[in-house]
This record gives structure tokens, C-alpha cells and sequence, in this order.
């Protein structure tokens, strides 16, 4: 891995802990809402008591009601083998369901799943093609990282201009990450 994938990976991994705070809830109905909404309380209170089991069950639950939040924490549970086995297909399907619902953790996450040490080299592709589209929907972390991929060239043609360009509009956008990126770069 060349020093912006480093890089990117190591961003993604700052976030990462903010993720298990609490989030809006996205849902389609106002029934599935407040039960999902219950799940994912309760899956808090076990997550915080530490009965990681029964956290998992409930924010799987809640996920797949269509609780964005849940499936970002699920995602990250099943990923790191918290409250059960870890299985990178389930941490995925969970990342992608929630980054297709909006949430720029969700796509942050699917993408960094892809970058992952055990992921297969045709991952790079993957997580560019992610990282791409929650640029192009306006998520300004994914244009810091799509920004890194531009610069490397992972997963595609290197674009340097193209990939300075987006990790300072990001960075004017308020994105510290990509800030501290330009900053050590000294551009």
C-alpha cells in the first residue's frame, strides 16, 4: 500500500469510533419506525452494559427494519467479530444498505472494508467506485478519499490535479481530515 492509501486507510480509521454514537433514524414507517427505534435503543443499552451478544441481535433487527444507524453499528460488530463471528459478507451487506439509504458513514465504511488486509486486490476498484459516488453525492469525507485514490492512482488512473483539487474543496468544506492531509503535504 503506497503512503495516501496509508493515508486513507488511516482516516478512515480516526472516524471509525465516532460512528457508535446515536444517529437519526431513517425509516420508512412510523410503526417500523418506533420499532426500530426500540431496537436500536436497546441494542445502546446492551452495547453499553457489554452484553455484546444481545446487541448485535438488536441492531441486526433494527437494520433490517431500515434503521440506517443500526446497520452502520451492525456493520462494525460483524466486522470485527464483536457479539458474535466475525463475517466480512454480512459487515458489507450492512455498509451497503446503509450507504445506499444516504449515510456517508456507510460508504465510508463499505469502501474501507474493501481496503482491508485481507481484502482481494480487485477491492481497490470497489472502494474508488464508492468513494466516487459519495463524492459525487456531495459527502465531503468520501471526496477526501476518492481525492487520496486520484492521487495514488489505486483502483485506476492516477489523477493528481483532479485528486489535490477535491481534498481542498474538502478540506473549505470543513473536512478536517482532508485539512490535516493538505497540511502534511505541505500544498
Amino acid at each position: 500500500m503506497t503512503g495516501h492509501g496509508k493515508i486513507a486507510l488511516i482516516a478512515l480509521l480516526a472516524i471509525a469510533p465516532g460512528l457508535l454514537s446515536p444517529l437519526a433514524a431513517q425509516t420508512d414507517g412510523a410503526a417500523e419506525a418506533s420499532s426500530a427505534d426500540i431496537l436500536y435503543e436497546e441494542g445502546d443499552g446492551f452495547y453499553e452494559a457489554g452484553d455484546l451478544a444481545r446487541a448485535r441481535s438488536s441492531f441486526s433487527r433494527a437494520c433490517a427494519m431500515g434503521h440506517v444507524p443500526a446497520c452502520d453499528i451492525y456493520g462494525l460488530m460483524t466486522m470485527h467479530g464483536e457479539g458474535g463471528a466475525m463475517d466480512k459478507e454480512l459487515a458489507s451487506s450492512a455498509f451497503r444498505q446503509s450507504c445506499s439509504a444516504g449515510s456517508p458513514d456507510g460508504c465510508i465504511l463499505l469502501g474501507g472494508l474493501y481496503l482491508g488486509n485481507d481484502a482481494p486486490p480487485a477491492s481497490a476498484d470497489r472502494a474508488r467506485a464508492i468513494f466516487e459516488q459519495g463524492c459525487a453525492d456531495g459527502m465531503a469525507v468520501a471526496c477526501t478519499h476518492f481525492g487520496l485514490f486520484l492521487l495514488d492512482g489505486m483502483g485506476g488512473d492516477e489523477q493528481r490535479d483532479r485528486g489535490i483539487g477535491l481534498i481542498k474543496t474538502s478540506c473549505n468544506s470543513g473536512e478536517d481530515i482532508a485539512c490535516e492531509i493538505l497540511n502534511g503535504k505541505g500544498e
